[in-house]
């Protein structure tokens, strides 16, 4: 099986034409092809002469050669763009402006390196696990882990902080990507039945509660230890519970019992003692949608249960209560409404959004155009429908 996700491109669009069309940055595949005369004869604001001209770095590799014009731009956006080997760095947020002018895409590549100070050089992902391609740049670590654990059909828990990283890996196995990213990240892995857990390496993994019964599937956002233990003891004999914990995100599935305690006991940063249940209440009335909030949807078998938030209280409803139609994976329906656990983010809109570009990569005839808008860094295919302009525009 391939998974292929790529920086820079939203994939879903179906059969949607890909005209110039402005893209999410998380997600890309290969650059599309443009005219030759529309490289970088945009209309720009910034003159591309004046940028201070980035010394080109010698490389191994052939053309076509690759201009690059940045005027305030996304480094790592642009490295990962220019990466021709696997890649696996820790990231940040640094800006840039120059203009490389280099033989190949591996030198355009290595001398953006170097003025970035990045010591890179090619990894190898060993595994056997399904394979991926992958373009991430300056994206959180969960969210990779989140992408190879449905690649490994496994869970992967990750307590503590994780660096951002930049990523390029073609047709890498899952398993390997995340054996790399524990090393660079200084984690050990534990495998636990079906959950991978990546601990600091002077952490030992914590002893399971001795309990058994049915496998659950958790899936938990910005919630308390106390909003997930209610929801798993409303749906099932859960055994332990804690009341107070910072609030934390989690998504397990079909795990035993025992590993998902241990594994929220390590996420939550506390202890879950037996028999201890935390104060819900029932919502009477009932408020609006607009004032509540999915914290935790939680299943076993055919059964479901969701914890709902509105102003620091919480109930704790299941697919039978009155006004509710039903609790998926991650929403629940109700007879007037629904409430997503993650509630969706605002799309960028049409060309009112775009503000400026902050950088043009053409390789070739092919021409990359990276927008800056109010939502973040969008890039298109072909030259940028504003000008190339250093900093924002009001």
């Amino acid at each position: 099986m391939r998974l292929v996700l790529a920086l820079l491109l939203v994939a879903a669009c179906g059969g949607k034409k890909r005209e110039q069309q402005a893209r999410e940055p998380a997600r890309g595949d290969a650059i599309a092809q443009a005219p030759a005369d529309a490289a970088i004869d945009a209309v720009v604001a910034v003159d591309v002469a004046q940028l201070p001209v980035w010394p080109t770095v010698e490389a191994p590799g052939d053309g076509p050669p690759v201009e690059v014009h940045a005027a305030d731009a996304p480094a790592r956006r642009l490295l990962v763009a220019l990466a021709t080997d696997n890649l696996l760095v820790r990231s940040d947020d640094r800006r840039v402006t120059g203009r490389i002018s280099a033989p190949s895409r591996a030198a355009a590549f290595a001398t953006l390196a170097k003025q970035l100070g990045v010591a890179v050089k090619p990894v190898a992902f060993s595994g056997q696990g399904t394979k991926l391609d992958l373009q991430l740049a300056a994206t959180p670590a969960e969210e990779l882990l989140q992408v190879l654990g449905t690649a490994g059909n496994v869970n992967i828990v990750a307590p503590g902080a994780l660096p951002r990283i930049d990523i390029v890996a073609r047709q890498a196995p899952w398993d390997g990507v995340l054996a790399e990213l524990a090393v660079l990240a200084g984690r050990k892995i534990h495998i636990q039945d079906n959950v991978y857990y990546l601990l600091p390496k002077n952490q030992a993994l914590p002893p399971a509660p001795p309990f058994t019964g049915e496998r659950v599937t958790i899936n938990a956002h910005d919630a308390t230890i106390g909003q997930v233990t209610a929801t798993l003891q409303h749906l099932t004999g859960f055994a332990v519970g804690g009341c107070n914990s910072g609030r934390f995100s989690i998504h397990l599935r079909d795990v035993k019992p025992a590993e998902a305690a241990r594994a929220l006991a390590l996420v939550a940063k506390v202890k879950l003692p037996p028999g201890v249940k935390c104060p819900t209440m029932a919502f009477d009335p009932m408020p609006p949608l607009s004032a509540l909030r999915v914290r935790v949807i939680a299943s076993k078998g055919d059964e479901a249960a969701a914890a709902l938030e509105a102003n620091g209280a919480t109930e704790v409803i299941g697919r039978k209560e009155p006004g509710v139609k039903q609790i998926g994976p991650d929403v629940v329906t109700f007879d007037h409404g629904e409430l997503r656990l993650v509630p969706s983010r605002q799309q960028p809109g049409g060309a009112a959004d775009l503000r400026r570009a902050s950088a043009r990569i053409a390789i070739g005839s092919d021409v990359q155009s990276f927008v800056e808008t109010d939502q973040g860094t969008r890039v298109i295919d072909g030259p940028a429908p504003v000008p190339l302009r250093r900093g924002d525009v009001n």
